[in-house]
């Protein structure tokens, strides 16, 4: 009895924390007007004045109310969809960004897919409509057809090993000559530190590794971006162009492992 007393106070309390613009959730900041009509950031940004009663808007945030929320049980936003996930406000902003059921745009739409969807359903369409960019083992070969020339281009390719989602992007500026090389991990925030990588190089036809560079995966939260600042390696296409075999192919291999 106590424990249904308790979750009916909980969902009672929960629609006072309804943005009366948005209906999402208000977490904090919670701003506020001068008559106390409370508002997400978002929407508190948006409005020139008070949504509800016209009153100017406030500096003061809904300290009260804040503290309030910190001591309740969140639904997550995809209830709806089918997530059954509950804790506080600051752990469900956390798992939304990776809830399986949070509508995601596809991984390789950088090559012109327009695909969007559950995120429970990302790999399954990878595998269906990108089979040449997505790989299952955690290392893999590659070649890329004539690389000697000195020509701009970009790839991605994308890896679902270790129960994780992780994409490769390396590109060459013709101009400069300079190659960037980065894997991010696209998954769960509490592994995204367990992992690195490493590129290898091969002298032309051989599986004789010359060039070897290792780096951490770092998490990517917007996976919209190329690359992070900082958060890649670079090489120059003199360093490695002669090991192209005689067509001008280069082959290499990226291997996706996790940091002891």
């Amino acid at each position: 009895m106590e424990k249904q007393l308790a979750a009916l106070l909980n969902e009672e309390f929960l629609s006072e924390f309804e943005c009366p613009i948005c209906t999402k959730y208000m977490l904090p900041p919670i701003r506020q007007c001068h008559n106390g009509h409370c508002f997400c950031q978002d929407c508190f940004d948006k409005i020139a004045r008070c949504a509800l009663c016209r009153a100017p808007k406030s500096e003061n945030r809904s300290i009260t109310l804040e503290k309030v929320q910190a001591c309740l049980t969140f639904p997550c936003p995809y209830v709806e969809e089918g997530c059954d996930f509950q804790a506080s406000c600051i752990e469900i902003t956390l798992h939304q960004k990776h809830c399986k059921f949070s509508v995601v745009p596809c991984a390789l739409r950088f090559n012109g897919c327009q695909w969007h969807g559950e995120k429970s359903e990302l790999i399954v369409h990878c595998r269906t409509q990108h089979r040449d960019n997505i790989f299952f083992t955690s290392r893999q070969k590659f070649l890329s057809s004539g690389f000697r020339n000195r020509i701009d281009r970009i790839y991605y390719i994308v890896f679902y090993v270790f129960n994780n989602l992780f994409r490769c992007t390396w590109d060459l500026d013709k101009e400069t000559g300079l190659m960037r090389f980065a894997v991010y991990c696209l998954g769960k925030p509490l592994e995204q530190d367990k992992f690195g990588f490493e590129v290898s190089y091969m002298q032309q036809d051989s599986n004789t590794e010359v060039i070897t560079v290792k780096a951490p995966c770092y998490p990517m939260e917007d996976d919209s971006e190329r690359f992070l600042k900082n958060k890649h390696f670079v090489l120059h296409h003199e360093l490695v162009k002669d090991l192209c075999d005689e067509d001008g192919n280069l082959n290499y291999s990226v291997n996706i492992f996790e940091r002891k």
